[in-house]
């Protein structure tokens, strides 16, 4: 998969209200994650580092007790902690 096209890939559904868009290599993971208004994400934890971009909208992100309202072009930074992030 040499290039991507989130126009034609296929979403599942993680929760109710968010939509999840993968592309994948042999080391590499890309996640586009769609978010309905209001929609929330249980908390829980990743056994590999994860960062992330707002592209659009804005997000509540809490990471190990810290809260941020995220807008576009915000980034969080690769973490690599057992506390869970909640969305």
């Amino acid at each position: 998969m040499t290039f991507i096209d989130l126009e034609t890939r296929a979403f599942k559904e993680l929760f109710p209200g968010i939509r999840i868009q993968t592309f994948w290599g042999a080391q590499q993971l890309l996640s586009f994650v769609s978010f309905a208004a209001h929609s929330t994400v249980p908390g829980h934890s990743h056994v590999y580092e994860q960062s992330g971009a707002v592209l659009e909208g804005e997000i509540e992100l809490a990471i190990a007790g810290e809260a941020r309202r995220l807008q576009p072009g915000a980034h969080r930074r690769p973490v690599l902690e057992r506390q869970p992030p909640t969305l």
